[in-house]
C-alpha cells in the first residue's frame, strides 16, 4: 500500500465527527436519542408506579372505611335494640302504674287490668294506623303519576 495514499485518506477520515446525542434536535428525526428514550421509560416507569401506589392505597382506604361503616351500623344496631328494649320496660312501667293508680283509686284490679290492656291496645291501633299512612308513602304515588302521565 502506498503510504502517501493513507496520509491522504487519514485527514478526511479524521474530519467526519459525528454529532453528540445531546445537540440532536428531536425535530430534526423520528426517532429519540437513546438516553433521551432511556429518561422517558424511567420517568414512564416511575409515573405508572406512583399511580399504581396511589390507586392501591386509595382502595385500602376504601376497605377500611367499608369495614368501619358495618362495625358501627352493627354497633347502631345492637344500641338501638337496646333503647326499643329500656323503652318497652318503660312503657311496662307507664301502663303499671296506671294500672295502680286505677286499683288505689277503688277500681277492682281485674277491671283496672283490662282498662290497663285496653289503653295499650288503643295506643298500638293509633301507631298502625299512623303507619299504614306513611306506607303510602313509600309508594312514591306522586313521581308514578308522573310517570304515567306520558
Amino acid at each position: 500500500m502506498n503510504p502517501e495514499a493513507a496520509t491522504a485518506t487519514a485527514p478526511a477520515a479524521a474530519a467526519f465527527v459525528p454529532e453528540a446525542p445531546e445537540a440532536a434536535s428531536p425535530a430534526a428525526g423520528t426517532d429519540m436519542p437513546a438516553a433521551d428514550a432511556a429518561g422517558f421509560m424511567a420517568l414512564a416507569r416511575a409515573l405508572w408506579g406512583d399511580l399504581h401506589g396511589a390507586i392501591t392505597e386509595r382502595f385500602k382506604l376504601v376497605g377500611l372505611e367499608l369495614r368501619l361503616a358495618g362495625l358501627t351500623l352493627v354497633q347502631v344496631v345492637v344500641q338501638a335494640v337496646i333503647v326499643a328494649v329500656l323503652v318497652v320496660t318503660a312503657w311496662l312501667g307507664l301502663v303499671a302504674g296506671v294500672v295502680a293508680g286505677f286499683v288505689s283509686a277503688g277500681l277492682h284490679w281485674g277491671f283496672a287490668l283490662a282498662l290497663g290492656i285496653v289503653i295499650n291496645l288503643g295506643v298500638a291501633a293509633w301507631l298502625v294506623r299512623s303507619m299504614l299512612k306513611m306506607i303510602e308513602r313509600i309508594g312514591m304515588p306522586a313521581s308514578l303519576r308522573g310517570f304515567n302521565k306520558r
